[in-house]
């Protein structure tokens, strides 16, 4: 019987490094194709809805974000059709920004990470991050919608 167990636990211990073949790609890998997607589009110009869940400033409201060359250049409360104060548009992210949010939770190695990716473009859609389970209002939920590319100096849109 001793041989059969050890038989087994030899078999599991040299099995479990092809889990990763089976579970499919990871986070990193995930992360990865979507920045090739969305860089094949060459967006520098587009505007997009942000909302974020979180126990910080501007959290749960829909922002309009727009983006020339990409640097944020104006946000609009949705709920209100305001625009964000110029003291607060350094803090909205451009799409860029929402690669590197995911790539920094993907570093922190936390208890939760979702993400969604926009499947033609390949911008994130949502990003649900939670650091720890010991740690009170750290984590938070990001989500996007309505990304449209804006006009260029020469008059087209960029590829989608």
């Amino acid at each position: 019987m001793p041989a059969a167990r050890l038989r087994l636990a030899l078999l599991l211990a040299l099995s479990l490094p092809a889990c990763g073949l089976l579970t499919g790609p990871d986070e990193d890998d995930r992360l990865a194709e979507a920045r090739a997607l969305w860089s094949v589009q060459g967006q520098e110009n587009y505007s997009y809805e942000v909302r974020s869940d979180c126990f910080c400033g501007l959290a749960g409201r829909w922002i309009e974000i727009t983006v020339i060359g990409h640097q944020v250049v104006s946000g609009r409360y949705l709920d209100t059709n305001t625009q964000v104060e110029s003291s607060f548009l350094p803090a909205l992210p451009t799409v860029d920004d929402l690669f590197e949010r995911i790539q920094d939770a993907v570093k922190s190695d936390p208890v939760l990470l979702q993400v969604e990716y926009h499947p033609g473009d390949g911008h994130p859609t949502r990003i649900n991050v939670d650091v720890s389970y010991n740690i009170a209002d750290e984590e938070y939920l990001l989500q996007s919608r309505n990304l449209m590319g804006l006009l260029t100096a020469s008059g087209s849109t960029p590829p989608r």
